[in-house]
């Protein structure tokens, strides 16, 4: 196949162009050729913008030395994105615990906050002489009914 070019290939076997183009990058055979070498060229160039570099030799060595670079820092991205999930689930946790403290806590509170609001409305009510009047009057019949209730028990059981 040396130096033919991929049209040649193509009706040299009786195949479309498009088959032959697949099947080179099936088996990871490069085609070269002058938009090949463009991209190539291109590629170089992102790399050493990227890399903030002029003068970059393209070679097995420093290809595999930025390869194995590039992923130790992936990892070390990785194990940083691992380190504030974890932190995110600690603070979850002790969120989730403060929660649970404070629920504990409601149910007296609540109690507390009603106490007072009974509090304040008695010593509201026995401020007022008129209130205070009709609080004792109620006060004498509801104990008044009570003694009489329990008269009427002890009647019939005699």
């Amino acid at each position: 196949m040396g130096n033919k070019r991929i049209y040649e290939v193509a009706k040299d076997y009786g195949k479309p162009v498009n088959e032959v183009i697949d099947l080179l990058k099936k088996n990871n055979i490069e085609k070269t050729g002058f938009f090949a070498n463009i991209a190539n060229f291109g590629g170089v160039n992102q790399l050493k913008k990227i890399l903030k570099l002029k003068n970059f030799d393209v070679n097995y060595e420093n290809l595999n030395r930025l390869k194995s670079e590039l992923e130790t820092a992936e990892l070390v991205y990785k194990l940083r994105k691992i380190e504030s999930d974890i932190q995110k689930t600690g603070n979850l946790h002790v969120l989730s615990e403060q929660i649970k403290q404070m629920k504990k806590k409601q149910k007296p509170l609540a109690v507390n906050i009603l106490k007072n609001r009974r509090r304040e409305s008695l010593k509201g009510l026995l401020r007022d002489q008129i209130k205070r009047q009709r609080l004792i009057v109620h006060a004498k019949s509801l104990v008044e009914k009570r003694q009489n209730l329990q008269s009427r028990i002890l009647e019939t059981e005699d």
